[in-house]
């Protein structure tokens, strides 16, 4: 919820261009981690938050890294 506001872009693309954020997710997953949202899940310990959400199983340390990683995906992904 921390940084809710910065996801609101993301957010809004993938709702312009009507695709589906879980494959979006699980893509940006696969090429951060290696593995799907959902085995992440399964595999990792939550860290903070609802075990539901992949993301709230990363590391703080790692999800900054793959913050970064993201941006750069993203930007070349398009």
């Amino acid at each position: 919820m921390r940084n809710k506001h910065e996801r609101l872009p993301y957010a809004r693309f993938i709702a312009e261009i009507r695709e589906s954020p879980a494959y979006w997710t699980d893509y940006t997953y696969i090429k951060l981690f290696g593995k799907l949202a959902s085995e992440m899940r399964l595999e990792w310990e939550t860290i903070d938050g609802t075990p539901r959400i992949a993301r709230n199983h990363i590391p703080e340390a790692l999800g900054l890294e793959a913050v970064g990683k993201i941006s750069i995906l993203f930007v070349e992904t398009y």
